[in-house]
């Protein structure tokens, strides 16, 4: 399992210093500081906890296995999408293609709510529950939107492949 590495670099003399954190592990902070950081007088690694000890302590275990299992299997936030770039996504039912436009994002592929591009909002990801991962798109997850022009949400059924299609 990766640890939090709490890394402290020292610029010059003066005692400048800048604090990084990577969920890395040491070998890798070092070889990139050695490699990437050129004028780097100084630099520490500080292990951490297990990343399994920074969970929330307010969430439950479920949320908080979900939250890290999504982190590993991946997604895309919404707000990064650029214009004229799409989302292929693909659930266990339906193939829906998400465009970001200059006016919104606009979704198809669903043969009752859009089988044609319609403005819709993503509000993000759930994991079948009311938790809602806001602006994320995520594998093995529930996408949830809405349409412009109507007032109910739809929920996808579980996320299986995501494809970023880029603009030429």
């Amino acid at each position: 399992m990766k640890k939090k590495l709490k890394v402290v670099i020292k610029y010059d003399d003066r005692g400048f210093s800048k604090k990084k954190w990577f969920r890395v592990n040491a070998e890798s902070v070092k070889y990139c500081l050695d490699t990437f950081y050129a004028g780097i007088v100084q630099f520490s690694v500080e292990e951490l906890e297990e990343q399994k000890e920074m969970r929330h302590p307010n969430l439950s275990d479920e949320i908080n296995d979900n939250i890290e299992k999504s982190e590993k299997l991946g997604g895309e936030f919404i707000e990064k999408l650029k214009v004229g770039n799409i989302l292929e996504v693909q659930t266990k039912n339906t193939l829906y293609k998400i465009e970001k436009r200059e006016d919104g994002l606009y979704i198809s592929g669903h043969q009752k709510f859009c089988p044609n591009p319609v403005q819709c909002n993503i509000h993000g990801s759930t994991w079948g529950g009311s938790m809602l991962k806001m602006g994320f798109v995520g594998i093995d997850m529930h996408l949830e939107f809405s349409l412009v022009n109507d007032h109910g949400v739809i929920t996808t059924s579980p996320i299986q492949k995501i494809t970023k299609i880029l603009k030429e």
